[in-house]
């Protein structure tokens, strides 16, 4: 009976292991609870050994990989690699963070970074013997031309649920992308957002996502260090 018991344990636990190599989350890293989005793209490539990711943590912890960094050890880490930087950076932030937290990240790359790849949840699981591939959404990371319209912006009101509005005007979250579409013909397709107060990163994430969801790009204010 021992035996038999040892025996199905064995096997149960091959079975698990197999399971999470087949739904293995991205390269070894900081582990944080991604916002999800519903129009993010696979970014397989963020699961490379040598991709570049940044990880912002809920209680404002900053991560070079494995590595914790201060915003200015970031961008010095960034400077000694000038000349072999990839061309992609991954942004692997925690839903619950505010935004104040992920700016000190992107003080540290803008420099050397005009956009950065926000990884999101992965929404779909992953059928037995595939991968399923990280997504995420590209925003510009570079201060919006003098006059660019039309904003986003996102002002802290009730906690998790920041007030909306586009140029000043508040709009609903379910209105955003039509909004947005009638604002944007015959423009460039970039949207700047506005953020103020401790607005979390959640919400960021999705006004990113609503906008990529008509073909715009959001650009974060790039702060100094």
């Amino acid at each position: 009976m021992k035996t038999k018991l040892f025996v199905c344990l064995a096997v149960s636990l091959v079975v698990v292991l197999y399971s999470a190599a087949q739904n293995s989350p991205l390269q070894r890293g900081i582990s944080v609870q991604m916002a999800p989005a519903a129009n993010a793209d696979p970014m397989p490539d963020a699961d490379d050994p040598n991709a570049w990711i940044v990880t912002i943590t809920a209680d404002g912890g900053l991560y070079l990989g494995t590595t914790p960094v201060t915003s200015e050890e970031l961008y010095y880490k960034m400077k000694a690699r000038s000349r072999k930087l990839p061309k992609k950076l991954y942004l692997k932030a925690d839903a619950r963070a505010p935004y104040s937290s992920v700016e000190r990240a992107i003080a540290g790359v803008h420099a050397f970074f005009g956009s950065v790849i926000v990884l999101s949840l992965q929404a779909e699981p992953a059928t037995p013997g595939s991968t399923v591939p990280p997504r995420g959404i590209e925003v510009l990371i570079t201060a919006p031309a003098a006059g660019l319209k039309p904003s986003v912006e996102l002002q802290a009101a009730a906690p998790g649920n920041p007030a909306l509005t586009v140029n000043h005007e508040p709009v609903t979250w379910d209105a955003l992308p039509r909004t947005l579409e009638n604002l944007l013909q015959d423009r460039d397709k970039v949207v700047p957002l506005e953020i103020t107060g401790a607005v979390p990163f959640a919400q960021v994430v999705h006004v990113a996502d609503l906008c990529h969801l008509v073909g715009a790009r959001v650009i974060l204010p790039a702060p100094t260090l």
